[in-house]
Parts: structure tokens; C-alpha cells; sequence
């Protein structure tokens, strides 16, 4: 019974409440107490940019590469380096990564024994680059050794060039494809023994960019062949006196930035062509395989560089010249001119060979290669209707050392490249 009074009752207060809210009286509305809201400190959001220099234009940064680190790569973080003490005055070392233990402030370039370094770089795909950020760390690598180099200079591009009075840097995540070929290597000479386009061959090589290149103009190609005592793994080969051809052109305002230039290298125990130097003539037999790698290279840039098909060079000195004969041998129709310097060719070619653009120098006691092999050559292309095209300048009372003299003579290099591939 108590329970139903009690029940009717607050049925009864209800009802009021209603008509009242409703404005069926003058009774004031009934509303819940207001409290003041209840909030969690506010605090800063971390601040995003990596601060690379401190007030007092110091810095905690190292730039880590892998132990094992490929000399393209190692390139690459020196110009970064370079190019960081130009942009903020301070100096950041390149360290290899076994030398100093991981730290938090580090630029990682390219594969390394640090887990972030080896995070990204499983990240890519054939042919790309990545730059990112892991807490205070900056990652920079690629999905070869070329590819780091062109994040690097990305990097460097997009964040240091140009912002001496910045000391924080606002990094963003970017992958990005690599160009393929000829653009991304440097002005000037470029030591390909690293370069993984080419990595299934076993000679190292050097490439010549002339500044500004245009990839719309036809450049002529020259393929400098060494010489029997420049042979190597180091690619020195351009750097030795008998190579006097390549500073002549590289020193030169008329060429120096209108030429592609390469250089292989032939291994120390291998030959440009088999044969006993010493006897001035030879038959042909299959290609070396230094040789046949050379010719590897040539066809992968040929693909990539633009070029003027009428206006590739040879230029052999001593083995080299050999090499140079043996190319015009086995490929008819590719070479404009080749000058050779001290070396023979197979005569059985000559009647093929007639019609090149050739010219031939040698000493006339020479007695490393001797002059009667290129003298019996001469007169069998004259024999099969050689003409102007084919020239002819002994030395008198000179030996095999006369590759300075022909590399210096702008006459000889002047001619070269006036003449055009014959149909």
C-alpha cells in the first residue's frame, strides 16, 4: 500500500515539472548545476625541425657511412660534409660506422650497420632514393650506390644549398626515382669502377661529362685506349704521362665542354689484344675479353648519352692502337676517325679499312713495337685505294715514347674531329 501512495506521489511531481517546464505556471525551470569543465594542461606540440647547429655554431652531428661503403658513396658524404661547413661555418666528420657508437644526432648515408639506415633503404625499389627522418636521426640512401649519391645531392640541394642562416632544418619524407644515365654523374670525370650499370664486367672505366651538358644537343664520343704499361684496377690510366691526349682536350676551351670522353681500363695480367707486341704484325683471333668488356661499356653509354652517331673517335697509344685496329676490324661503319699512336693492325684487313679515316704515327726506331708493322699497314690501305683519308707521320731517330708529342699536336686532334663517319 506504501509503495503505491509513494509511486503516485512522484508521478504527481513529475506531471508538475512538466507543465511547469511547458509554461503551465510560473514556477522557475529546474536545471542541473553548472560546473566549470574539467581540461588537461595544454602543452606545446614537439617541435618538428631537426636543429643541426646549436648557439654557439657547434654541432653534435656525424655523417655515418658503412663500414664497407663503396667509393661512390663515401664521395657522396664528403660532399655533403663540404658542403655543410660551407652552408652553416662549423664542421661535421664523416665517420665509417664501425668507428663511433650509434649517437642521436647522425646523417646516415647510404646502407650501414644502423638498424634505421637498413630499415629504409629494404624500404625501396629498384632505382630510387629515400630521405626521412627517425627522431633527431636524418637518413638518406638508395637502392644502389648511385642512387645514394643522387639522394645526397638531392639533399643537399633541397636543405643546404642556399640556407647558410637557417640551423634548423624541416625534413621532409621523400622517395623519388633516379634518373637513368648520363645526368646523374658529375661534370668532369667520373671514376665508374663502382658504377652498378656496369658492375657485371671486371674492368674499371672513366667517364668525361662535359659542364653544362645538354641533353638535347649531338655530342661527339672519344674512346681513349692506354697503353700496355697503364693497365690496372685503379683507373690511373688517364693520369699517365703517355695519356697526354686527355689534358690536352680537358685544358682546351674549344673541346673541353664539347666532348664525351671514355676511358677504359685493361687489367694488369690481361691484353687489349692477344699477340706478341714485339713482332709489329698479327692475325686476328677472337676478341679479349678485356677488349669485348670495353666494348660493353661503349654500347651501355651509347644508349644513354646523347651523341652524334657520324662523330665517335678512337685514339690508341701502343696496345691501345692495337685495340684501335682491332675495333675498326670488327665493327665497320662506327668509327668516324682513330688516331693511332705506336701499334699495328691485322693487314688482311686493309682492303675493309681503306675508306676510314686514319692516321697513323710511329717512331722510326722503334723497338717496343716495330714501325715496319704500321709502315706495312700504310701501304696496303694505300694499296686498296686509300687517299687523303689516310695519313701517315713517322718521327725520325724517335723510339716508342712518342705519345706526348701526338696527345699535344692540335693538328692531329683538330683533324679528328673535323672528320665525319663515311657511308
Amino acid at each position: 500500500m506504501f509503495k503505491k501512495l509513494l509511486c503516485i506521489v512522484l508521478a504527481s511531481i513529475t506531471l508538475l515539472v512538466c507543465l511547469i517546464s511547458c509554461g503551465g505556471g510560473d514556477a522557475p525551470v529546474v536545471t542541473d548545476p553548472i560546473t566549470d569543465p574539467v581540461t588537461d594542461p595544454v602543452t606545446d606540440a614537439p617541435d618538428p625541425s631537426i636543429v643541426l647547429v646549436d648557439d654557439g655554431g657547434k654541432t653534435e652531428y656525424y655523417i655515418i657511412v658503412g663500414k664497407d661503403a663503396a667509393k661512390t658513396v663515401f664521395s657522396a658524404a664528403n660532399d655533403l660534409k663540404g658542403d655543410m661547413y660551407n652552408a652553416f661555418d662549423t664542421s661535421f666528420w664523416v665517420k665509417r660506422d664501425d668507428d663511433v657508437d650509434a649517437r642521436d644526432t647522425e646523417i646516415l648515408v647510404g646502407p650501414s650497420a644502423r638498424a634505421e639506415a637498413t630499415a629504409a633503404t629494404e624500404k625501396l625499389e629498384a632505382n630510387t632514393y629515400s630521405i626521412s627522418t627517425d627522431g633527431k636521426k636524418i637518413i638518406i640512401t638508395g637502392s644502389n650506390d648511385v642512387c645514394v649519391a643522387y639522394g645526397v645531392n638531392k639533399f643537399i640541394e633541397k636543405y643546404i644549398d642556399g640556407k647558410s642562416s637557417l640551423t634548423k632544418l624541416l625534413i621532409e619524407n621523400e622517395v623519388g626515382e633516379v634518373p637513368d644515365g648520363f645526368e646523374i654523374l658529375n661534370d668532369g670525370w667520373n671514376d665508374m669502377n663502382d658504377f652498378p650499370g656496369t658492375a657485371d664486367i671486371d674492368i674499371g672505366y672513366m667517364i668525361y661529362k662535359p659542364a653544362n651538358y645538354d641533353p638535347e644537343k649531338k655530342y661527339p664520343v672519344l674512346l681513349f685506349m692506354h697503353g700496355n704499361g697503364s693497365r690496372g684496377d685503379d683507373n690511373s690510366h688517364i693520369k699517365q704521362a703517355s695519356a697526354s691526349i686527355i689534358p690536352t682536350l680537358t685544358g682546351s676551351a674549344q673541346y673541353k665542354n664539347e666532348v664525351i670522353i671514355i676511358a677504359p681500363q685493361c687489367l694488369k695480367s690481361e691484353q687489349w689484344v692477344i699477340c706478341d707486341h714485339t713482332v709489329g704484325e698479327y692475325t686476328s683471333k677472337n676478341i679479349a675479353q678485356c677488349l669485348a668488356e670495353a666494348v660493353q661499356v661503349f654500347d651501355y653509354w651509347f644508349q644513354r648519352i646523347s651523341y652524334d652517331e657520324n662523330r665517335v673517335y678512337l685514339w690508341g697509344n701502343s696496345m691501345g692502337a692495337y685495340a684501335s685496329w682491332d675495333l675498326m676490324q670488327r665493327y665497320p661503319g662506327k668509327y668516324a676517325a682513330a688516331v693511332i699512336v705506336a701499334g699495328c693492325g691485322d693487314i688482311a684487313f686493309a682492303p675493309q679499312l681503306a675508306k676510314n679515316n686514319i692516321w697513323i704515327h710511329h717512331g722510326d726506331i722503334d723497338t717496343t713495337v716495330p714501325y715496319s708493322g704500321n709502315k706495312k699497314m700504310y701501304d696496303a690501305l694505300v694499296a686498296n685505294g686509300a687517299g687523303d683519308n689516310v695519313k701517315f707521320t713517322d718521327y725520325p731517330g724517335k723510339g716508342h715514347s712518342i705519345f706526348t708529342a701526338v696527345g699535344q699536336n692540335m693538328t692531329v686532334i683538330d683533324w679528328m674531329f673535323a672528320q665525319t663517319l663515311k657511308k
